[in-house]
């Protein structure tokens, strides 16, 4: 297997476990205490304290370089799911699970941003050609996993506890192997010569470039809808539509499937009428389908709603990496996404705690809040973006400083690059 491939199985596989552990958790709460409000805390105290470390993980990153940080993020993880594996076996309650899920997520985070900034060195040390099949390549994977994980999750609770942590054990030893394996050349070159690490510098960056700040508003919006679906689908389908809880693996097959084909159709229509507009047909499908979902008297229905959803999604996700991978210098990389990834991961444990809040009854209204949010936060993204359409389809040029030149906005758009 070449180095190319080995990055993107590791960032497979160690996202993987991380689902597990992210999606798995609060199913299990749920089958334990058959409780819709106890499923909702648990999601949201998981998800705090990996927002909270996104300032320290991406410093670690760009200090280290993502090789080193990688490997650090991905042992850890491995020897804290062996210990609650043996907590568990002793009588531990779902509280303790749900603290290993929040240690689990900050070093998600270490590990999530170190393998993002390995696909970015790699894109910028290929020519365009090269470089829009790893943009694509990853955008595959990522939105796979997100998808498949909650699938793999839900297939291993049904084996208990026991069953999820050993699943997510696996996954994680097998990403600290295989990093161990890369060579420390090939990935620390581009990190070598960072500097001035930590959100400030990724605030500077976002404060020069305009387009980044736009696109990752439409991230915002789009995970609004994502936290509340991923979230509040195993109460929906166990205790609205009364199927049972690996019927809520279903969704996301089903979803999984409709997004990696979509991913052709949207590569295509970037291509040939620009990032922006497929943009812009994404976020429209997008709220539709969510109106859809919100309103899906059956469990069929509301199967094909979400995926029409996740598969539109898909635009957005292509539209953020495309703007971090055409705009933010290498040495500010981490520090820059980092900050992004904090504007736009804040809604998972709001919706957490939304859920918590109204239970399972409310939960229809809530989807089709969150639908009309993203609609309004798509519009007003893509109305700051329209300047700024060539900056998210022309190949960035180095000024003196190292940093990428703005390209015009009045330049006409070439074929764009895909994440």
């Amino acid at each position: 297997m070449n180095c190319a491939s080995s990055r993107t199985a590791i960032r497979a596989v160690d996202s993987l476990a991380s689902a597990c552990v992210a999606w798995g958790v609060p199913l299990l709460v749920l089958k334990q205490t058959g409780s819709a409000s106890n499923a909702g805390l648990s999601f949201a105290l998981e998800w705090t304290p990996r927002l909270m470390s996104l300032g320290l993980a991406a410093p670690w990153v760009d200090r280290l370089g993502a090789r080193a940080a990688l490997l650090a993020g991905s042992l850890a993880r491995t020897l804290a799911v062996v210990a609650t594996m043996a907590a568990v076996a002793a009588g531990a309650n779902w509280l303790l699970l749900t603290a290993m899920a929040a240690v689990g997520g900050v070093l998600a985070q270490v590990t999530q941003m170190a393998t993002t900034s390995l696909g970015a060195d790699q894109a910028r040390a290929s020519h365009q050609d090269a470089a829009r099949r790893i943009q694509l390549r990853q955008a595959a994977v990522d939105q796979g996993v997100i998808l498949v994980g909650p699938l793999l999750a839900g297939v291993l609770v049904l084996g208990g506890a026991q069953s999820l942590l050993a699943g997510a054990m696996t996954l994680s030893a097998l990403t600290t192997a295989a990093v161990a394996q890369l060579p420390k050349q090939a990935v620390t070159a581009a990190t070598g010569q960072r500097s001035r690490p930590g959100l400030r510098a990724g605030a500077a960056v976002m404060r020069r470039y305009p387009a980044l700040m736009w696109a990752t508003l439409a991230g915002f919006g789009a995970n609004a809808l994502a936290s509340v679906v991923e979230s509040g689908t195993p109460v929906l389908v166990t205790q609205v539509y009364h199927h049972p809880a690996a019927a809520s693996g279903a969704v996301w097959c089903a979803a999984a499937a409709v997004s990696a084909a979509s991913l052709a159709v949207i590569g295509r229509i970037a291509r040939r009428y620009g990032t922006w507009t497929m943009a812009a047909i994404s976020a429209v499908v997008t709220s539709a389908a969510a109106v859809a979902a919100g309103l899906a008297p059956g469990y069929a229905l509301y199967v094909v709603s979400v995926a029409a959803m996740s598969a539109a999604e898909q635009g957005v996700i292509v539209l953020v990496g495309t703007a971090r991978n055409r705009l933010i210098p290498a040495e500010s990389y981490a520090s820059t996404v980092s900050l992004g990834s904090l504007a736009m991961l804040t809604p998972f444990p709001a919706a957490g705690l939304l859920i918590a809040a109204v239970g399972r009854t409310y939960l229809p209204d809530l989807l089709l809040g969150c639908g009309a949010l993203t609609a309004v936060t798509a519009a007003v993204s893509l109305l700051g973006l329209r300047q700024f359409r060539a900056e998210l389809d022309t190949p960035p040029k180095a000024d003196n400083s190292g940093i990428p030149a703005v390209a015009a906005t009045s330049a006409p758009a070439p074929v764009p690059a895909l994440t």
